[in-house]
Order: structure tokens, then sequence, then C-alpha cells
């Protein structure tokens, strides 16, 4: 993959608490980051091959972020929430991550 397939821009973001005007705490979405991503969705053999992979997205971003990217974050991509999966390890020489998410109502 090169970096000009990264035409997605996606956002991650995290549950807080926090207070509102009438003092009470609610809890809202936090924005850690956004980046540009490649997206990879199941192909139709391994959508007929394996149930549940219908919401599950891979997104290939650069390795080096300005934010720190852990499990406990939501990527938000057009309008759905992706909680991440999986992230595998990649070779030190290698540009990309990978992260591994499926589609959750949040």
């Amino acid at each position: 993959m090169d970096f000009e397939e990264l035409t997605n821009r996606i956002t991650f973001r995290r549950k807080t608490n926090k207070k509102n005007n009438y003092g009470e705490s609610e809890e809202v979405k936090e924005v850690i980051g956004a980046c540009w991503a490649g997206i990879r969705r199941a192909t139709i053999k391994e959508f007929a091959d394996t149930e549940g992979r219908a919401n599950t997205i891979t997104f290939i971003i650069r390795k080096k972020q300005r934010f720190k990217i852990d499990s406990a974050q939501v990527i938000f991509y057009e309008g759905n929430d992706f909680e991440i999966i999986e992230m595998p390890p990649t070779a030190q020489t290698d540009d990309f991550k990978l992260i591994k998410a499926r589609w959750v109502e949040w």
C-alpha cells in the first residue's frame, strides 16, 4: 500500500465523564485525534465463509501518529463507531499499522 491510498478520514474517540451546565455528570465522546486511513472490507468470499464479518473493517493508517492509539478507543468513520478488536504488531521497517475493528452502537 502507498500513502496515496490513505483517502478516508477517521477519528479516534473515547468516552469520558464531564459535568454539564446543571452540575450533573454525563458521558461524552471526546476526540483523541484524526488521521487518514485506507479501508479494507471483507470480500464476498470472506463474507460467505465467516459469519459476523459483515460488521468488521480493517483500517490501515500510518504507524507514527501524534496521539496514542489503544483498544479502549473507538474509531468514528462514515457516521458509525467501530470498536477496536485487534492491532497486530508490524515489522519495525513497516510504515503502516493495521487496526481491525467491529461496528458497534456506542
